[in-house]
């Protein structure tokens, strides 16, 4: 019997076509919308600027370059040269300071470079990798690339190299001499500008783009963001003479480079990492190196065969747990979703005022976790867990940046307990 070729037009599908149909909606395609929107919105106005991503597994983690951890900061210099000195061959000679910093950071020495990728499904995977029962978060920015060879990218990572605490503008400016590193200069009569402009630029971030001569930052489409961090501190008799402006290395949490950010569930998860698999995102194409292949193919076969989002335990399809667009810390960028990705209202209890008042106290937070309940509910959510996770997830979030409680912690167990109690209160009067 012959098979007959069914066509099928890609400019003709629309998302609300699928509206009957929510639970055969992949996740990626609903975070892709999210991308798409963003790109779209930036691109108009900024057209030689480039999206960048970075996809960490636990979205409360602050975002810094590991040199800013566990007080490796103060030390970073001595880092650097204590691993020349034992690897002098694949360290010392034919690499530019900012190639030294990349080859470091790849084999994990902490460095004061944060990746990113331009790929935005090669940070949902990072995301989703580690951390299963944490919700994750994808942070989106479009910025000015610069190049591994552009003077900022010169000087800060010439600085990375130094004892930069304490030392004068007169003293780098003659190790920047020393690296053929100059700035267009300059009589001692004209120094204020130049000078000025390098003391700020050495208190700035910069995206780069690296050369793609590793394999892992080419498949990972990999780009880095260099932090400075770097600050003048006042001295007397700077006034007379800016040479004597003397610098010290400080750190911040790079969040601000980012003007995006969506929240990945951690009960979708498994789920996003089946489809991204699919796409061939994964261990094995994130990571070439032979140990990495090797687990890929061992853990292969322990995976479920799941396509998409699958049923609940009563047969139906689980179509409201999606991607949270939408917390209170981000930027809502889905104020025209279609209809698919919005979740019909529900009611809930007559008591549940009086639920939220035995555990929040002050009158005006009680009100909004109430608001916050109604809107993050949906039409079954007494009788479906996930909801039920993340009513819960979004009351304890606004708790804690609402000062409420002093740990996640505490606030979590506060919004379980408001969330249990609405559920059993609901069950008892149906």
């Amino acid at each position: 019997m012959d098979n007959q070729l069914e066509t099928i037009f890609l400019e003709h599908i629309e998302l609300r076509d699928v509206q009957d149909e929510p639970s055969l909606i992949p996740q990626l395609a609903k975070y892709m919308y999210i991308i798409h929107k963003i790109n779209l919105s930036t691109a108009n106005s900024e057209l030689s600027m480039v999206p960048f991503f970075r996809g960490q597994s636990d979205e409360v983690w602050n975002i810094n370059p590991s040199v800013f951890r566990q007080g490796h900061l103060n030390h970073e210099h001595e880092l650097i040269h204590d691993a020349i000195r034992k690897s002098p061959k694949e360290l010392a000679k034919g690499l530019t300071n900012f190639e030294r910093l990349t080859k470091l950071q790849h084999y994990g020495l902490p460095t004061r470079l944060l990746d990113v990728t331009e790929n935005p499904l090669v940070a949902l995977y990072f995301a989703c990798e580690h951390n299963p029962d944490h919700d994750a978060a994808v942070y989106i920015t479009h910025a000015y690339p610069y190049d591994p060879d552009s003077k900022p990218i010169q000087i800060l990572s010439l600085i990375a190299h130094l004892n930069i605490n304490g030392l004068s503008l007169r003293e780098l400016w003659l190790e920047l001499e020393n690296e053929n590193i100059n700035f267009p200069l300059i009589s001692t009569k004209q120094a204020a500008l130049p000078l000025d402009e390098l003391i700020n630029l050495m208190g700035r971030n910069y995206f780069v783009l690296p050369n793609l001569d590793n394999s892992r930052i080419k498949n990972q489409q990999g780009a880095f963001l260099l932090c400075g961090c770097i600050k003048a501190v006042s001295q007397d008799d700077i006034q007379d003479d800016i040479w004597n402006t003397v610098f010290e290395k400080t750190q911040e949490n790079l969040l601000e480079e980012f003007t995006h950010k969506i929240i990945i569930p951690s009960v979708l998860k498994p789920e996003i990492l089946r489809e991204l698999d699919q796409y061939n995102f994964n261990e094995a194409s994130m990571y070439p190196e032979l140990d990495h292949q090797m687990n890929y193919i061992a853990h292969k076969r322990l995976q479920p065969l799941i396509l998409f989002h699958q049923p609940d335990a009563d047969g139906e399809p689980d179509a409201d747990d999606e991607i949270d667009f939408t917390p209170s810390n981000t930027i809502d960028i889905s104020s025209e979703a279609p209809k698919e990705f919005t979740k019909p209202r529900a009611d809930v209890p007559i008591e549940l005022h009086s639920i939220i008042s035995n555990y929040i106290y002050d009158t005006a937070t009680a009100d909004t976790v109430y608001q916050i309940f109604l809107k993050s509910a949906n039409i079954d959510w007494p009788i479906r867990k996930q909801l039920q996770a993340g009513i819960s997830r979004n009351i304890a979030r606004y708790l804690q940046e609402s000062g409420y409680h002093q740990t996640i912690h505490e606030c979590s167990s506060v919004a379980k307990s408001i969330v249990d109690d609405a559920v059993r209160v609901n069950n008892s009067t149906q």
